[in-house]
């Protein structure tokens, strides 16, 4: 409404620092939310860096009922085997 006003011409003064300064506080709203979105966005990208990292540390293991098992152990006729780059259980035959 003020807008329209000012354009009109019909406006004061004081409708135009009102509106100078509520476009003031709204462009500091605008800068402070864009500081917090970087913050997060700084965040997430530690998070997945850190989720990457585990993943990667944890696909040189084989799992069994949620205990971690290191290559190379030996299972109920089954070895922990990580030649494919991830490590899986595989059945094993000692010849």
């Amino acid at each position: 409404m003020i807008a329209a006003a000012l354009l009109s011409g019909c406006a004061t003064q004081n409708d135009a620092v009102a509106l100078s300064n509520r476009i003031s506080d709204q462009q500091k709203q605008i800068n402070a939310l864009s500081v917090r979105l970087q913050s997060a966005e700084h965040r997430l990208s530690q998070q997945e860096s850190a989720f990457r990292s585990e993943q990667t540390q944890n696909s040189s293991y084989c799992y069994l009922n949620g205990v971690k098992y290191s290559q190379g152990s030996v299972f109920a006729g089954r070895i922990c085997d990580g030649s494919s780059g991830s490590a899986a259980w595989r059945l094993y035959s000692h010849r």
